[in-house]
């Protein structure tokens, strides 16, 4: 009996065996209608998001994206004011009642939406399909505003005032991350890599008179129309890891959402250097006049911790060609990009942002 269970037990072992290796979908359909069974039909493939894996196993990578953006950083560099008042005297006892009432605004330059740019080249490093990939980021923003006032209250004394704000940002990445399937049409990609940051910023102001004067009881008298000139260099050199998911929702035709967020903590150096220059001009009670130039120079130095946020979220599409080797993209998202402690002047915080459409293309080779 034991015999019979053996040899029965392999017969069965080696028909089914034969049965896996020979049968076509059409005999694996009859087999099991045998059984009373349906055979569930095959499903089209979804159209690709991204290489497949198999291809991603070889190849380099290519990227170039325009930017538009705007920034924030826009410091107030001068106001203006108007005074009002009225009085009223009682006849007894005599008093005088008085009313001042002074109304003030503050003026920073205007934000300017200018054009940056940024390229990425990578490939595959061929260990389990982790890409690895360097960026460079480059944008400058310039922006400047121009106020008057008729009474001379900007500022207290001038009657004219400009400034210009200049910004430059540069930005290298080097990330290694992988790509992840969590459906057919979603497709998940953590990263973790290296950013630098060379952040330049300039703030430069210029307050006018028109002949305004102040006389002392002395009789001596301040000139304004010569100008008041302030400069604020603001400069960031620092670097630190990064961490981030790269994600796309969807594919239709090729089309799908994506939404990338990634988040970096630098460590370097900032350098703030103040400069105030002051020409004035005065005359004694005897007719001479003296001019005089007033410098002040303050500088700092410090090493601090910046932390950054990225954010993109936009749409993207995706062409598979040459037989699935190749991928061509296209993109457009809202790009908003976030650091802390990059615009502290002395006893002041600030943060800088910039923000914009960015729109780029890109292939798989």
């Amino acid at each position: 009996m034991k015999n019979y269970l053996k040899t029965l037990t392999m017969t069965l072992v080696a028909y089914t065996s034969f049965v896996q290796a020979s049968t076509t979908k059409t005999d694996q359909s009859e087999i099991a209608g045998l059984f009373g069974m349906t055979a569930k039909p095959m499903q089209p493939e979804p159209a690709p998001i991204s290489k497949s894996e198999e291809e991603r196993k070889k190849g380099g990578i290519f990227t170039a994206e325009v930017l538009y953006w705007s920034t924030n950083y826009n410091l107030p560099f001068a106001f203006d004011f108007s005074q009002s008042g009225s009085s009223l005297n009682s006849a007894s006892p005599i008093v005088n009642f008085q009313t001042n009432k002074i109304d003030a605004k503050f003026f920073r330059p205007s934000p300017r939406w200018t054009t940056g740019g940024r390229v990425g080249f990578g490939g595959n490093t061929g260990f389990d399909g982790w890409e690895f990939i360097g960026y460079y980021t480059y944008y400058h923003n310039e922006t400047e505003k121009h106020v008057s006032s008729d009474q001379q209250h900007i500022n207290v004394a001038w009657g004219r005032g400009e400034a210009e704000y200049n910004l430059t940002y540069q930005v290298g990445d080097i990330e290694i991350g992988k790509i992840f399937y969590s459906s057919p049409k979603v497709t998940l990609r953590p990263l973790c890599g290296i950013r630098g940051a060379w952040i330049d910023q300039s703030n430069r102001a210029t307050f006018k008179g028109d002949a305004v004067t102040f006389t002392d009881n002395t009789g001596a008298t301040f000139f304004t129309d010569q100008p008041l000139k302030i400069n604020l260099d603001l400069d960031v050199r620092a670097i630190g890891p990064r961490i981030g998911l790269n994600s796309n929702w969807g594919s239709y035709r090729g089309l799908s959402i994506l939404a990338n967020v990634s988040a970096s903590l630098l460590y370097g150096k900032g350098h703030t250097k103040i400069k105030v220059k002051v020409d004035s001009a005065s005359q004694d009670s005897g007719g001479n006049i003296s001019d005089s130039t007033t410098d002040v120079n303050v500088r700092d130095h410090f090493w601090e911790l910046f932390p950054n946020l990225q954010l993109m979220l936009g749409v993207t599409w995706g062409y598979a060609f040459n037989h699935g080797k190749n991928m061509f993209r296209m993109s457009a998202s809202w790009e908003s990009n976030f650091w802390w402690e990059t615009a502290n002047v002395l006893f002041f915080e600030r943060s800088l942002s910039m923000q914009g459409l960015t729109a780029g293309l890109g292939i798989d080779f």
